[in-house]
């Protein structure tokens, strides 16, 4: 070969394995890219709503004379109907038929429905579809007229029960986990012996610890230690730490603590670290243009994706606990704010009111429930309480509008300033998870 050819030779070798050396540089960052961590599955599917039920006989409680009965939050359908499983049905298969159909009425899903997560449709001997949770078909009650009715729970030999969220079922959890509604976190996650949530780190644990954010670091994030002898299980993992702690991940993720979580539902470090977040296993719907924010005085409570506090209107009542929206305070009531409805801001109210407006397609969902105004407009409900933003907020974070009474008192120097309808009147809380 002659120098010149020899010379284009090299070239064109260099050349090629330069590229080579790329494309398989470029593969190498391609496969080494982290994909996008998956959100933990909704916990039900469109049109499925939650419901309180009451059940027990009652037990008196220290320091009173009356008897109150036990509650249990259970799945409903769109209008708050209770959705039962059958202990003699198949998984995935229906054996209700007949005589039975006249009791139990199969849940039908829409015509657009997609199986999520632990809701698939399943198919029933008369071709017709049907929702089933954890395998379990699902049914409505021919007694129940309302939401709340639960008549069909416990029925027929204790064969028929409410339906109930089971976010952990069928997943091996280790002692010392648990998993638990946190209400910072809009939904179920895994928590530790003191029903404080666990974070999951998404970086690289040999690069560096999760920070404590950009304030002055008065809370710090604790790994959440793993017994001696434990061992994996399921999505559960053990990683050896440099320091000599032996601590849990989940999926892969070291968990961690943070020392700012005090209350039962705080979930205030999922703000702190972008690579930490709450080790959720199931998430509530929430409308997009709503998110939750933190609060040491209120909890949780509900504000617009622009940050703005978010306002029920409540009928007013003796409690003797403080402050109406606390946690361990006064709690919502879906009937009351079902009654109340739009009924409760008309005409002048809603100049200072503003209800938050849903789509002319939103349907009920978990704990979000659609109401129609005068106007035909559509506003977002809460636990059964129409919301509203108040004009005396001026920014995120704001709560101005929160304590707002508005009373009925009879007499000739005062104005009624509510309907009669409501009694004693109602006022403005801040609207809380």
């Amino acid at each position: 070969m002659s120098g010149t050819g020899k010379e284009k030779y090299m070239r064109f070798v260099l050349r090629a394995t330069v590229a080579a050396v790329a494309v398989m540089a470029a593969g190498g960052a391609f496969a080494a890219a982290k994909p996008a961590k998956p959100e933990a599955p909704l916990a039900s599917p469109p049109g499925v709503t939650f419901q309180t039920i009451t059940v027990g006989e009652g037990v008196t409680i220290p320091g009173s004379s009356s008897s109150r009965a036990g509650s249990q939050e259970v799945f409903a359908d769109a209008t708050g109907l209770t959705l039962y499983y059958w202990d003699k049905d198949l998984p995935g298969k229906s054996l209700c038929a007949a005589d039975c159909l006249k009791t139990w009425r199969p849940y039908v899903p829409a015509a657009d429905a997609k199986d999520m997560g632990q809701w698939k449709t399943i198919s029933r001997d008369d071709g017709t579809q049907q929702w089933a949770y954890n395998g379990k078909p699902l049914y409505t009650n021919a007694g129940d007229q309302k939401f709340g009715d639960s008549k069909g729970n416990d029925a027929e030999g204790k064969t028929w029960h409410a339906a109930s969220l089971e976010a952990a079922a069928g997943a091996p959890i280790p002692l010392g986990i648990s998993v638990r509604d946190v209400a910072d976190a809009n939904g179920q996650a895994l928590t530790n012996e003191k029903g404080m949530p666990l974070y999951a780190f998404s970086g690289d644990p040999k690069k560096g610890a999760p920070s404590c954010g950009a304030d002055a670091c008065l809370h710090t994030w604790k790994p959440f230690a793993a017994p001696l002898l434990a061992v994996a299980i399921g999505d559960f993992t053990v990683i050896n730490r440099p320091d000599g702690i032996r601590q849990w991940a989940f999926k892969g993720e070291p968990l961690y603590t943070w020392s700012g979580d005090v209350e039962l539902g705080d979930a205030r470090g999922r703000s702190v670290d972008k690579q930490m977040s709450v080790a959720m296993m199931a998430r509530y719907y929430m409308p997009p243009n709503v998110a939750v924010r933190s609060n040491p005085q209120h909890g949780g409570f509900l504000v617009t994706a622009e940050g703005m506090s978010l306002y029920a209107r409540d009928t007013t009542k003796y409690m003797g606990l403080g402050n109406h929206a606390a946690r361990g305070g006064a709690k919502a009531v879906p009937a009351v704010g079902a009654a109340i409805g739009t009924t409760g801001c008309v005409d002048e109210c809603l100049k200072k009111w503003r209800a938050l407006e849903a789509p002319a397609d939103a349907q009920p969902w978990g704990n979000w429930s659609v109401v129609t105004r005068p106007d035909g407009g559509k506003q977002w409900a809460y636990l059964g309480y129409a919301l509203y933003t108040s004009t005396a907020d001026k920014k995120p974070g704001d709560i101005n509008g929160h304590d707002e009474y508005d009373m009925v008192i009879v007499n000739e120097d005062t104005k009624k300033l509510a309907p009669a309808a409501f009694r004693y009147g109602l006022y403005w809380r801040v609207a809380t998870q």
